[in-house]
């Protein structure tokens, strides 16, 4: 076994959203600390993914707002959201509102390899809380390591769940798109079996991010089926696609139950593989923010004190968590296909302080039955009547 000469504070495995965040606020509030970060992939950032990451500014309190804002890829003053017989928009207020924020790894990652050391091309065989052993045989040492690897990278038997699965691709349009502000959610399209709808994000006149979304119990991705169904709705709409220059697709999870603890000697993990992300909506960035400042907080980074921070921050909302995980088991296996995009457009009729709780994870014990009765427990007694 061979160890790295180098010795570092902090060691962060994954140089995706969590891990990035969190190197960035190191970086900035505690430069004293030696943080390097970590990529299995062979560019930074990852040309495999190109997600584009997304939030509300109500998911955010004005601190953690300031500091993202900057950073954003693009911003826009409201939001629209259309279904069947039914469209709505949200315009942002007071400063924030339903203001709209996202980030693209592309942008995220050309910021973020000027504030930290990043080391590409580095695939790991098992994470330990203060040392990293890589494929290659080689043994990094730190005095913290943190698992920001996400999801599908770290060894752990996830409960049962759904996935919310997408396709997207960022297109140039030959005509303007007249889009002025995102349409989160276009339901109309033909559902099937699964909630299907298409997110679009105009990042300029021409300029367009189509993304094909599906809430399933199957996480298989079918890119060419998915790809398909964008230019057939590009054309619907009467666009022409002239090219596309950048596709992200993944599958993320949608729990019905709370996740499992890492293993035993294992490093913290934060991000999706550490149960930091909205259970209903996939959102992952407002709780990133949220554990990259607590932990740069820190007076002393090492595992013992960053587990147990984490653990304070996971038991924070863990009841609003677990009422949406309910939710996710009524709507996605215990109500008939049909019903789905009726629950969702029941939803979106809601006052819009509800609405913009329910993204930001903070759902008030006087919001839940608001929610239930809006939909899923009627619809549920309509659909037994019916049967």
């Amino acid at each position: 076994m061979t160890s790295s000469a180098n010795q570092w504070d902090v060691v962060i495995v994954g140089a995706g959203l969590a891990g990035g965040l969190l190197a960035r606020r190191l970086a900035e509030r505690r430069p004293e600390v030696r943080v390097l970060l970590i990529e299995a992939s062979d560019s930074f950032p990852r040309t495999d993914r190109n997600w584009t990451w997304s939030f509300h500014a109500t998911d955010l309190d004005p601190a953690h707002l300031a500091w993202m804002r900057p950073w954003a890829s693009r911003s826009w003053s409201g939001y629209d959201v259309k279904f069947s017989g039914f469209e709505r928009g949200f315009d942002g207020n007071r400063g924030g509102g339903s203001s709209y924020f996202s980030l693209t790894s592309r942008d995220f990652g050309a910021r973020l390899a000027s504030l930290c050391d990043v080391r590409t091309g580095t695939p790991v065989r098992q994470v330990l809380e203060r040392s990293v052993e890589l494929v290659t045989g080689e043994w990094i040492q730190a005095g913290c390591v943190i698992d920001a690897r996400g999801e599908g990278a770290v060894d752990q038997d996830r409960p049962r769940c759904a996935y919310q699965k997408f396709l997207g691709l960022e297109v140039e349009l030959q005509e303007d798109s007249q889009l002025s502000r995102p349409l989160l959610m276009d339901a109309t399209v033909d559902q099937g079996d699964e909630f299907r709808f298409f997110y679009l994000l105009p990042w300029g006149t021409r300029s367009l991010l189509i993304e094909n979304t599906r809430y399933s119990l199957d996480p298989a991705l079918n890119e060419i089926e998915l790809e398909t169904e964008i230019r057939d709705y590009a054309r619907a709409r009467g666009w022409t696609i002239a090219r596309v220059t950048r596709r992200e697709h993944g599958s993320l999870p949608i729990p019905f139950e709370a996740g499992n603890p890492a293993p035993l000697g294992s490093a913290p993990r934060i991000g999706t593989a550490g149960d930091f992300f909205h259970p209903t909506t996939g959102y992952s960035l407002p709780a990133a923010v949220r554990v990259a400042w607590r932990l740069a907080e820190l007076s002393h980074l090492d595992p013992t004190r960053v587990r147990s921070a984490l653990e304070v921050l996971g038991r924070q909302g863990r009841a609003t968590r677990g009422f949406y995980r309910f939710l996710n088991r009524l709507w996605l296996t215990r109500l008939p296909a049909s019903t789905r995009p009726w629950i969702m457009r029941e939803f979106y009729r809601l006052p819009s302080q509800i609405i913009e709780r329910f993204y930001a994870g903070a759902s008030s014990w006087r919001d839940v039955p608001r929610i239930l009765a809006k939909g899923l427990f009627w619809r549920s007694h309509v659909a037994r009547l019916e049967s």
